[in-house]
């Protein structure tokens, strides 16, 4: 009780913060000079970035520090590093599984959000709906399930490629991040999550994140090795904590709360497979991870019929 005592305090900062108004999203910081003519195409410095139409390719170090309007993919590509410093906000246009921000094999992200200044993922819509937009996908080299070791796979929403033998992949770093009404779906089998983990290895840090409103998973990790720690899910309306493909990690202090009446026909807690739906018993390197503190409270309506 007193561990989840202490992360729920830990969190009231954030949903102060991100939740006190639906329609809100109005972040701090100053904003890059959005008449600058580029945008959509490669990113390699501060100088390509059009605060109002974010988009493109992370192909440099670049670090963003203000509000920023989602239009499409952000992605950070091979070698890119994409740095967010405490209280950025990304305003993601209702643009469905097309607006999302990917962190490729061999990119790194840097989330340096605080307790009282957190980076905050959210819609920009006039009226916010789960599921407006993509969410935040990390592709790593780390194991996965497979019929051979170092297996590959390819991601369900963008088709990136994840997976390998670097266990100790190093992705990037994120601390206090908020994602909001994430989840889009391309139909009932391809759907985005809050925070897509493939293949992403232990050399990645991940800790304090809250996913509120996401209209798939919350978390879902596609095999991997990376740890995560006080990970928050506020009315996902399927699964708040999802993994499959040979996930190995650790997850520590996770606390999922479901109070809509808005869910899928299986919402889960938890939901735990060998490899993908556990379709594929023979396959070698099944999800063996370990959940150090978890708090799962359900308190909606499911119509199973």
């Amino acid at each position: 009780m007193k561990k989840v005592i202490l992360f729920l305090a830990a969190f009231a900062i954030i949903f102060t913060t991100s939740c006190s108004d639906d329609d809100d999203n109005n972040g701090g910081g100053n904003p890059v000079d959005p008449t600058n003519p580029v945008g959509g195409g490669d990113i390699s410095t501060i100088d390509d970035v059009v605060a109002t139409d974010l988009r493109g390719d992370v192909i440099g170090d670049v670090t963003l520090d203000g509000t920023f309007t989602l239009t499409g993919t952000l992605a950070v590509k091979d070698g890119g590093i994409l740095r967010l410093a405490a209280g950025t906000t990304f305003n993601a246009e209702a643009g469905g599984t097309d607006v999302i921000v990917v962190v490729e094999q061999g990119g790194q992200i840097f989330v340096n959000g605080t307790a009282n200044s957190p980076v905050v993922m959210t819609s920009n819509a006039a009226n916010q709906r789960p599921g407006d937009w993509g969410g935040l996908e990390i592709n790593g080299s780390a194991s996965i399930s497979g019929p051979v070791d170092n297996a590959t796979a390819t991601a369900e929403v963008t088709n990136l490629p994840f997976g390998g033998a670097e266990d100790n992949d190093n992705s990037g770093t994120i601390n206090y991040l908020v994602l909001e009404y994430t989840g889009a779906r391309i139909n009932d089998t391809t759907e985005a999550n809050g925070l897509t983990l493939n293949g992403v290895g232990d050399g990645t840090s991940i800790e304090n994140v809250a996913i509120l409103f996401c209209d798939d998973d919350a978390i879902e990790f596609y095999g991997g090795t990376v740890e995560v720690s006080n990970i928050l899910s506020y009315d996902t309306t399927d699964d708040m904590l999802d993994w499959t493909q040979g996930y190995i990690g650790t997850v520590n202090n996770f606390y999922g709360i479901r109070n809509t009446t808005q869910v899928t026909s299986d919402p889960r807690g938890i939901e735990g497979d060998g490899n993908l739906d556990g379709d594929n018993p023979d396959d070698i390197n099944q999800s063996n991870p370990t959940v150090n503190g978890i708090t799962l409270i359900h308190n909606a309506e499911v119509d199973m019929s």
